[in-house]
């Protein structure tokens, strides 16, 4: 393995040299990746490989639920052919000036796959949750002003959406007194408190997706992300 300035990097970070204050430099990657990359370190040793082991298992983890998404919807061949160009993206990347956390990525692609799977709304809200998050540290990537005002909106619009979520959840819970799709279908009556409870799901959905009327925050979270997030 040959040495690349990431490869540094990382290693310097992970053996507290960055933030012993002894090199002054513009980090712009996440504390997640260096705790994980220092526990491997602890683990296996100061290696050129280890300081590459998140990449390479969340990475490989991230192709892999790529594959398990696209085959909800399409074929096994759209899914090969998606988790293929998944695998062969950091090629390009690497040739961008944007950076991009595998790991915030792989979170992302976790809570899209356990959301359309999920059959009870506990699981529709954490996997959206957990789809939703990650974005805002993507959102604030760049550390730039515009980026961290972008992430910031997002980070206010997502907490007022989750809220909006709940509170819409909590209604239909009240009414038919079960979590399960199933037999919320099979209970559920029109009654004016399940109009103002689809109301608020509605709002909390359409400010996460960014539906009108709920798209305000769209424009600015948009140009201060940076482009390889949008």
């Amino acid at each position: 393995l040959t040495v690349s300035a990431d490869d540094m990097h990382f290693v310097t970070h992970a053996i507290n040299f960055i933030s012993g204050d002894r090199l002054i430099t513009y980090d712009q990657s996440s504390g997640l990746w260096f705790a994980f990359t220092s526990l491997m370190f602890e683990l296996f040793g100061l290696t050129q490989l280890t300081s590459r082991l998140a990449a390479l298992i969340f990475g490989s983890l991230s192709i892999l639920i790529i594959y398990l998404l696209t085959k909800e919807f399409f074929s096994e061949r759209v899914s090969l052919i998606a988790a293929f160009l998944l695998a062969v993206s950091p090629f390009h990347i690497f040739h961008t000036t944007a950076e991009m956390d595998v790991m915030a990525v792989f979170f992302v692609l976790s809570g899209m796959l356990f959301l359309v799977s999920a059959n009870d709304l506990i699981s529709l809200y954490v996997s959206l949750e957990l789809a939703t998050i990650p974005l805002f540290i993507l959102t604030a990537w760049s550390k730039t002003s515009k980026s961290g005002e972008a992430g910031m909106k997002y980070v206010l619009m997502g907490s007022l959406s989750s809220g909006l979520l709940l509170f819409g959840f909590s209604f239909v819970y009240g009414l038919t007194g079960s979590l399960s799709f199933e037999n919320i279908a099979q209970h559920l009556t029109q009654t004016p408190i399940l109009y103002l409870a689809l109301g608020l799901i509605v709002a909390g959905i359409g400010f996460k997706l960014s539906l009108v009327p709920f798209h305000m925050w769209s424009p600015d979270v948009y140009e201060g992300a940076p482009e390889i997030v949008t």
